[in-house]
């Protein structure tokens, strides 16, 4: 066991980074919800002064705002920082041809966006194949929506990112 885990630690740790990108989008799901309740409620609703001239109200307002911003950045910008890492840096021969495939190869590009998307396609059509489905239905179809949505965002950045890098390498190779 000891040994598996030394050869494909990199593997690990790549696939926990993608189980845990859904859990942040998660936490700004219930940050965003927490915001209404925080604002409406009687003791953040009196006008309490801060030191900046702004009631308590419109300062948890501005910090859950920046707070949501600073994870969405954040959550978009995780796997270009990985896979350039891991790049570089990985001794997994596996997972590098994979980190390689993916860079060069356009079809394996869009096959990933298409395996990333599967799951919801999946949930989505048996969603409304059935007239009422019932409210587990609906938490289940937004789960799997937010996770989809956020690894296709995530990979959509990366791969940006590196056509990003390969158009800025071409420019500076023609001067």
């Amino acid at each position: 066991m000891v040994n598996f885990y030394k050869t494909n630690k990199d593997i690990i740790y790549t696939m926990g980074i993608h189980i845990l990108m859904p859990v942040v989008y998660f936490f700004i799901s219930i940050a965003t919800l927490i915001v209404p309740i925080l604002l409406f409620l009687d003791e953040f609703s009196q006008d309490i002064e801060n030191p900046l001239g702004l009631n308590i109200k419109t300062f948890v307002f501005i910090f859950v705002c920046i707070f949501i911003m600073f994870l969405f950045i954040l959550r978009m910008c995780i796997l270009p920082c990985v896979y350039g890492y891991f790049e570089k840096k990985s001794n997994n021969i596996r997972l590098k041809n994979f980190i390689h495939n993916l860079k060069h190869n356009y079809l394996y590009r869009l096959l990933i966006l298409i395996i990333i998307e599967i799951p919801f396609l999946i949930l989505v059509l048996n969603a409304n194949t059935v007239h009422n489905p019932p409210y587990r239905e609906y938490i289940e179809l937004h789960v799997i929506l937010t996770c989809t949505c956020d690894l296709l965002g995530c990979y959509l950045v990366l791969f940006l990112w590196w056509d990003i890098q390969k158009f800025i390498k071409k420019i500076k190779n023609k001067t």
